[in-house]
């Protein structure tokens, strides 16, 4: 159980019959390092890109919504490629070095199969990484628009909270107040971005949710059925009455 996590260094086909990783994956083939691929029934990929084996269980940057030149992480210092998220995003719509641009030379869908120019940049969107052609003269930067994971991506408050407690904690519509969520993004519907880099550390989700809450003038609580209700700060409209 210790080892779960951990992938097999390299082994070798006289070793195993078969070695199916299952991470770094998308649509409905299981691909096979030994073996012949397989198909996936019912599943849904969630990220993680583990990057090389050092990698494997470690804290992953997140983005969500339109984050602007964040602090990408170095996942693999040989290829020079970068992660801005756990998971598939939307588009990495610029690299930044020392705040100078690098020029996109495009999508492709693996980043170590194909050579990218000096000087310029490709993404791998599906799984939220992009790779630099030449060593960087100083601090890497990018703007990510952020998680697609098993949905479409969203950018307001409302919508970004909603997409934390379902695809990162898991919560239902019977743990969250679904409609006082819905309520919130009508009512602040201006894009915002929020992203965690692996450099500060773990941060726990209520303070995430608070900074966006905060940030909206808006409020959550647990309602008297148990689920969280979200609302927004507004001023009275007449006069209340005192008891």
């Amino acid at each position: 159980v210790s080892g779960m996590n951990t992938p097999l260094g390299n082994p070798s086909s006289s070793d195993l019959f078969a070695y199916h990783k299952m991470n770094d994956g998308t649509g409905t083939t299981l691909t096979a390092t030994i073996g012949t691929n397989g198909t996936l029934t019912g599943a849904t990929w969630t990220g993680s890109y583990q990057g090389n084996a050092v990698l494997a269980g470690l804290p992953k940057p997140l983005a969500f919504g339109h984050s602007y030149q964040v602090e990408p992480t170095l996942i693999d210092p040989t290829f020079l490629i970068y992660q801005v998220h756990d998971g598939t995003v939307d588009d990495i719509t610029s690299v930044q070095d020392s705040g100078d641009e690098i020029t996109d030379e495009g999508d492709v869908a693996d980043l170590y199969a194909t050579s990218v120019t000096n000087g310029f940049f490709k993404t791998d969107i599906v799984r939220g990484l992009f790779r630099l052609g030449s060593d960087p003269g100083g601090d890497i930067t990018a703007t990510v628009k952020g998680d697609e994971v098993g949905a479409a991506y969203v950018s307001t408050a409302g919508e970004i909270i909603s997409r934390i407690l379902v695809t990162r904690l898991g919560l239902t519509t019977t743990d969250v107040d679904t409609a006082s969520l819905t309520a919130l993004a009508s009512a602040q519907p201006a894009p915002i971005g929020v992203y965690l880099s692996t450099s500060g550390g773990l941060v726990d989700t209520d303070v995430v949710i608070d900074t966006i809450i905060t940030s909206i003038g808006a409020y959550w609580t647990g309602s008297r059925s148990g689920t969280l209700f979200f609302g927004l700060v507004v001023d009275p409209t007449g006069e209340t009455a005192t008891y």
